[in-house]
């Protein structure tokens, strides 16, 4: 389907070698805004470095969140999602196909 299912790595993925799956906060997301707000991410800010949103692998709605799970520009997956009543951003790395397989 083009994304990979999320699976945590031995210790929920805290020990060294495995992906990190603890959520950070995002200041700097741009999105786009058509018929709704906060349509679809195009751009965000990720430990210092603006990434551009190449492709929306899987978006949904969850009570007061938006989720979507995004390809950047430099071929890393993560899984943006937007908690409205906050009126927060927050980040986790997804995995890619290749290094959930192993």
């Amino acid at each position: 389907m083009g994304f990979c299912k999320k699976t945590e790595g031995p210790g929920g993925g805290s020990e060294p070698g495995t992906v990190d799956f603890s959520a950070h906060q995002l200041d700097g997301v741009e999105t786009y805004s058509g018929s709704r707000l906060h349509e679809r991410p195009r751009h965000f800010t990720f430990k210092g470095e603006r990434l551009e949103v190449t492709r929306v692998l899987a978006s949904w709605r969850e009570p007061a969140i938006l989720a979507f799970i995004v390809l950047a520009h430099d071929s890393r997956r993560f899984l943006l999602k937007y908690h409205q009543l906050d009126d927060v951003w927050v980040i986790q790395i997804w995995p890619s196909c290749e290094s959930s397989r192993s």
